[in-house]
């Protein structure tokens, strides 16, 4: 999103302040993309101005897809740590904020069959 905040305003991020707004404000979208399928991202910087963009939860998949597939790995080296095999899993517990996140309860519940 900060490429796309330059890109639009032809400047570079410098304000610490605007980009702590950013990380807030993408934060909160993250959290909404949970439960909706798409929610608007509204900032006023100080250094650029308003900027308004739609992000999708498809947009944000394909942002964060070099993230969601890096989740089986520590799973396959917690199963295989534990001695245990992929069908020997009676329950999944998911522990914390980006478990919620629908792509990541996708991946874990296909590598789970």
């Amino acid at each position: 999103m900060l490429q796309k905040v330059e890109k639009r305003f032809n400047k570079t991020f410098d304000n610490k302040e605007d980009l702590q707004q950013l990380r807030l404000t993408i934060e909160e979208a993250k959290i909404q993309l949970t439960s909706l399928p798409e929610t608007w991202l509204r900032m006023h910087f100080r250094s650029f101005g308003l900027f308004e963009y739609l992000l999708t939860r498809e947009e944000f998949e394909q942002l964060n897809a070099d993230l969601f597939n890096s989740i089986v790995e520590p799973i396959k080296a917690a199963l295989e740590d534990s001695d245990i095999g992929v069908g020997d899993a009676d329950e999944i517990v998911l522990v914390g904020g980006s478990t919620r996140i629908p792509r990541v309860r996708q991946i874990v519940g296909t590598f789970f069959g």
